[in-house]
């Protein structure tokens, strides 16, 4: 599959099906993920790769109890329906083969270490160097998106059920100084999903010439 079709073709797939992928599969997908740029080439990611059905099962429920803690704040009765339909995540994890988790290994270069000595605060570093570690995992994670998509495997890149990452950090056992920042899950689409509009061009970009 050419680069430009995949690109233009990939969808996000909700429906998987009863179907599995090989641990070789998954691993091609990885490595062509850890292919992404990086700052400073520090390759700033962790990936967690996950095919037991007991630890995605385990994840989808602490989804499930946290979701049902947030909806019982009072603060949430306004958009309670609207949350209550976070529960899709949880379904997600279930379903799918496998799901891979992408974390973010906390790591600061020698310039940012700079930055902090001349007494920066975090507002301002944030501006001088905007996420840099997080932009490095994102590519990462387009890459495995891409690549999955040209091998006929479908994926849905999230953040929502994120409002659980304390518990999902401690099933996984993942350190500190390493954080979860998405969740993938993989495996053969049942569903053909048709694209979403894109915001015109000149919403979008402009040219300084």
């Amino acid at each position: 599959m050419e680069l430009k079709e995949a690109i233009l073709n990939r969808r996000s797939i909700r429906k998987f099906q009863d179907r599995d992928v090989s641990q070789t599969q998954v691993e091609e997908l990885l490595k062509l993920a850890s292919w992404a740029p990086s700052a400073n080439n520090y390759q700033m990611w962790f990936f967690y790769a996950v095919h037991s059905k007991e630890v995605k099962e385990k994840i989808s429920s602490a989804i499930e109890k946290k979701l049902q803690e947030i909806l019982s704040w009072p603060e949430v009765e306004p958009l309670k329906e609207r949350l209550a339909g976070l529960k899709r995540y949880a379904q997600y994890t279930r379903e799918a083969p496998w799901l891979i988790v992408f974390c973010l290994e906390e790591t600061r270069s020698s310039f940012e270490e700079l930055l902090i000595k001349k007494g920066l605060d975090r507002e301002r570093l944030e501006r001088w160097r905007p996420h840099a570690g997080l932009q490095s995992v994102s590519a990462a994670i387009q890459n495995f998106l891409l690549a999955a998509h040209a091998e006929g495997l479908g994926t849905v890149w999230m953040v929502g059920p994120l409002f659980a990452v304390e518990e999902m950090e401690s099933i996984l056992g993942v350190p500190s100084g390493r954080r979860i920042v998405a969740l993938v899950p993989l495996g053969y689409p049942a569903e053909s999903p048709a694209p979403k509009l894109r915001k015109a061009p000149e919403d979008t970009w402009k040219f300084i010439l």
